[in-house]
């Protein structure tokens, strides 16, 4: 797959990466379509900070289920899906709604960030 990482402030460049494949409880989507908002252009200006050289930002993504990892029930390849881009914390921190989190990471902004899928 290509992938668009950050190289720096106002600095891209395209790579081929193998595709990943889901570990259990997650899913694969082939992404179909992206936003560009204002957070990924303070990451692209070097305005926040939070992007770090070698990542792929992006976290307003939609698309198509690829492949299930095992555990994975309820969903079908094929399916439209987007995803909520916040990983909140299991409660540890007290929180009360998910943003504000104190260990909130996003995919797309916090650097290593992998969204998981509850099993159900």
């Amino acid at each position: 797959m290509r992938a668009l990482v950050f190289d720096g402030p106002r600095q891209f460049h395209i790579e081929e990466r193998p595709i990943p494949q889901p570990g259990p409880g997650e899913v694969r989507i082939r992404i179909g379509y992206v936003g560009i908002c204002g957070s990924d252009l303070h990451g692209y200006t070097g305005a926040s900070g939070r992007r770090v050289a070698g990542m792929v930002m992006g976290h307003e993504a939609s698309g198509w289920i690829e492949s299930l990892g095992s555990g994975v029930s309820g969903l079908e390849i094929g399916t439209s899906v987007t995803f909520n881009p916040s990983l909140a914390c299991a409660g540890e921190c007290g929180h009360r709604i998910e943003n504000h989190c104190a260990q909130l990471r996003v995919i797309g902004v916090t650097p290593r960030s992998r969204a998981r899928l509850p099993t159900r």
